[in-house]
């Protein structure tokens, strides 16, 4: 998802920081850093001690924070050479808001995040390393906390939280794996792991639940759904070729 035009470089840092209606207000923090070639960032705080962070180094970098509300603090980070088509966006409205992002380290196109997130205390973290992949987190309610972690090649997450005081953890380290979690309710909590090449696992929760799935191996398929209250449900697969499907209703 890239953007054309160079919003800021380094050059000019100092002039778009004083000059562009919104992007420093009093008691806010923003500072930008840049290094050479096609790279674009922007931030925007609305709110009074608001802290915003952006640090690009490579080849077509994007990178936009948006902060309105009080208290939020929001990083993002991409290091690393000859790679294209990276981009992350952190937008959050509300107040004592967390988001960090990282990207290392790429050599192929593919990696993309965004954060969102509308209310208040929410934690969101997005690590990734070598190769392209694809992530996001999406929080609507308060005190919810989403933990993201990638490595190697190609691989995708995604979180939805709709509600209050979910968690959701999540890794992949392998090749072409993919997770996506979804929790509507209170105090729903999932972990995903997976280690290996080709695993797909996806977690539906509404209520409050506690998923769990753990994933070592090839081409292994793993999925959980869980309506209602005090759900308790755990996949473990090691080896290739292996699906398991969990449905409650309470």
């Amino acid at each position: 998802m890239k953007r054309t035009g160079k919003i800021c470089v380094l050059f000019f840092l100092t002039i778009m920081i004083l000059n562009i209606s919104g992007i420093t207000q009093a008691e806010n923090t923003a500072f930008i850093y840049q290094n050479q070639d096609n790279q674009e960032a922007l931030i925007s705080q609305k709110g009074n001690k608001n802290d915003g962070y952006i640090h690009q180094e490579g080849l077509n970098d994007d990178a936009f924070i948006y902060q309105i509300g009080y208290g939020n603090y929001a990083t993002i980070e991409q290091i690393g050479d000859l790679k294209e088509e990276n981009y992350a966006d952190i937008t959050q409205e509300g107040d004592n808001n967390l988001a960090t992002v990282g990207q290392i380290n790429f050599s192929t196109a593919g990696s993309d995040f965004i954060i969102q997130q509308y209310g208040d205390g929410n934690d969101a973290n997005q690590e990734g390393y070598d190769n392209g992949f694809i992530a996001d987190i999406y929080q609507d309610g308060n005190r919810n906390m989403a933990y993201q972690l990638q490595d190697n090649i190609d691989n995708s997450m995604f979180v939805r939280q709709d509600g209050n005081d979910n968690e959701a953890i999540q890794t992949q380290d392998g090749i072409s794996n993919w997770i996506f979690t979804e929790q509507n309710g209170v105090f729903n909590y999932v972990l995903v792991n997976q280690e290996g090449n080709d695993n797909s696992a996806d977690v539906c929760q509404e209520g409050s639940n506690w998923a769990e799935i753990v994933q070592i191996g090839t081409s292994n398929t793993g999925e959980i759904k869980q309506i209602g209250i005090n759900n308790k449900s755990r996949i473990s697969q090691k080896g290739n070729n292996n699906t398991a499907i969990i449905t409650q209703t309470s």
